[in-house]
């Protein structure tokens, strides 16, 4: 009977012991970027504090496909619709699908496009680098567009955060996540304090990686180093995804595809020498973003993608917003 007395009083001690430590380190778990939610480490350690540009909400705004200049097929990095707000503030209409809901582009896209309404000329075809060569041969495999309804209006956009509080905590996570974040800022600051070796990986998709000069591209508080997603690549594109993208441009007909294929935030920081877009700039219209990013890194920007995220900040998407609408004036296209 004592026995399972003190078997009980164990358990209870123990969970108790656990559901308090787990509140205590709670806090810890309001993740801001994508790369601190997985690598489950705190923001006030890698959360972005520079000051972003102010979008105006009404630039957001979506076009109705009929009426739109320009359409675009877009992976996660241009669902805010920054970058387009750059070609709205010059007047120009766009209308904006994710690869969700336009799978590929199949081999009747162009007919497809113009039996929804479209009367523009450009079709700007974004994806990042890590899944630019799936989303290539899926194109090349489809023969029609499955989706024959009519497209409506997407829901509005919000405005990017300008700001926000990296040691502002919230209790909306799991108890094991604060535990495990308390735990993953234990072993970064011993990582961060030891010289053998210059990466760690902390989750199976993350790692944590010190960069030379890394305070003078980065804002947050442990600006020598910045979080990296895994599976981007060393190595450079496959040189075959080029004449895959010429395929695709020879079945458009009369729109003008604009390939915008955003280089991996390790290509930008890590992997700088990849040769891909220098050609893929000679071939097609598409603007050279890796030579943005390292112009923009040469010329002192901070966060031009954040240390806690994959994605641009909105200075990066803004710089990428006007290479966009530099490929269309070259077409002529009336943007002032």
């Amino acid at each position: 009977m004592k026995t399972a007395k003190f078997f009980f009083l164990g358990t209870f001690l123990c969970f108790t012991m656990y559901g308090l430590l787990g509140l205590y380190f709670l806090p810890l778990a309001a993740f801001q970027g994508d790369l601190t939610r997985m690598a489950m480490l705190p923001e006030r350690l890698l959360g972005w504090q520079r000051v972003q540009p102010a979008i105006d909400q009404q630039l957001l705004q979506q076009s109705p496909i009929a009426e739109a200049d320009v359409f675009v097929i877009v992976d996660s990095f241009s669902d805010g619709r920054v970058w387009q707000s750059v070609l709205t503030a010059k007047q120009l209409k766009v209308h904006t699908l994710l690869w969700g809901d336009l799978p590929f582009v199949c081999e009747d896209a162009a007919i497809w496009l113009r039996a929804q309404g479209f009367k523009g000329r450009y079709f700007v075809i974004e994806t990042n680098e890590r899944n630019l060569l799936h989303r290539l041969n899926d194109s090349l495999a489809c023969k029609n567009v499955l989706r024959k309804e009519k497209i409506g209006n997407a829901d509005a956009r919000s405005a990017p955060i300008e700001r926000f509080d990296i040691d502002h905590g919230d209790y909306s996570s799991k108890l094991s996540v604060g535990l495990r974040t308390a735990f993953n800022t234990f072993l970064f600051h011993s990582w961060e304090q030891s010289d053998i070796a210059d990466k760690v990986q902390l989750q199976p998709e993350v790692f944590l990686k010190r960069i030379k000069n890394g305070c003078s591209l980065f804002s947050h508080r442990k600006c020598d180093s910045s979080l990296f997603y895994l599976p981007d690549s060393e190595q450079d594109v496959d040189p075959g995804a080029l004449q895959k993208i010429e395929a695709i441009n020879a079945r458009l007909g009369d729109l003008l595809p604009i390939w915008v294929i955003i280089p991996n935030k390790a290509t930008t920081y890590l992997y700088q020498e990849k040769y891909f877009w220098n050609t893929l700039e000679q071939i097609a219209r598409a603007p050279n973003l890796l030579a943005m990013n390292l112009n923009a890194i040469e010329h002192g920007e901070v966060d031009l993608y954040p240390g806690n995220n994959t994605h641009y900040s909105t200075r990066g998407y803004l710089l990428m917003g006007e290479a966009i609408l530099k490929e269309i004036r070259k077409d002529g296209l009336n943007a002032r």
